[in-house]
């Protein structure tokens, strides 16, 4: 059976590498499916455990859920993209939920190490980016997808705010000039 970490460490993978996928021209599904499968596969494993003990937050989702319902059925859009939007924006919490359910140490041992070897791992390929395909934010940030721009912005606050975390938990010092060289 496979070890739950391991999900986790293919749900930063499939995240970390869309703008790989994109650049490549690989089908989009391999994250657009990939991403949703792995957060279900998580939850069913928490539910089927009985891990679920707390749903932050769950009357905002709710309210979110009907507020999106209620604009899909006053607006003209199709289905698919009403369903495409409410996955990809309730799906994060629902690994939110997976996470805060979370007390094993060994379930999620050395994934913060992964996430921040994903993190740092963008500022290599982004100079190689630079140095073969010039000064550009088209396609792809170091190996994000750039979504109209949002992760030049976006991609940044969250790296600082996880190593702001990482020094916080760790009282390591190192991960505050990280942040200055972002």
């Amino acid at each position: 059976m496979i070890k739950v970490k391991y999900l986790h460490y293919l749900l930063f993978t499939l995240v970390f590498t869309q703008g790989l996928v994109e650049y490549f021209n690989l089908p989009s599904y391999i994250y657009k499916v990939g991403i949703p499968i792995i957060i279900i596969v998580l939850l069913a494993k928490k539910l089927l455990s009985n891990e679920i003990r707390t749903i932050p937050f769950y009357p905002l989702i709710i309210a979110f859920i009907l507020v999106t319902a209620l604009s899909y059925l006053n607006s003209n859009i199709d289905l698919l993209s009403f369903l495409y939007f409410v996955v990809y924006t309730v799906f994060p919490y629902l690994y939110f939920v997976i996470i805060v359910n979370s007390n094993k140490d060994e379930e999620y041992s050395g994934v913060a190490r992964y996430l921040t070897f994903l993190i740092l791992l963008q500022i290599p390929v982004s100079i190689f980016k630079y140095i073969t395909l010039g000064q550009s934010e088209h396609g792809l940030i170091g190996t994000l997808s750039t979504m109209a721009g949002s992760v030049s912005t976006i991609f940044p606050l969250f790296a600082i705010s996880f190593l702001f975390a990482k020094i916080l938990y760790h009282k390591k010092w190192i991960y505050f000039l990280y942040i200055i060289g972002l």
